[in-house]
């Protein structure tokens, strides 16, 4: 497994983590949802850079 790839599933697995907490647990905090939606796609994007 390459760098890139090893990115890839950790941005996946922070947004995937994120989201299926959010909506077990409705009282969960929003700015913790934002946080790792944002972190996800960061992540996402330093991937995608490192393809060019």
């Amino acid at each position: 497994m390459s760098l890139l790839d090893s990115l890839k599933l950790a941005a996946t697995m922070v947004v995937m983590g994120v989201v299926s907490v959010a909506v077990i647990n409705p009282a969960f905090h929003f700015g913790t949802f934002i946080a790792g939606i944002t972190l996800g796609g960061y992540f996402f994007l330093l991937a995608l850079e490192n393809v060019r």
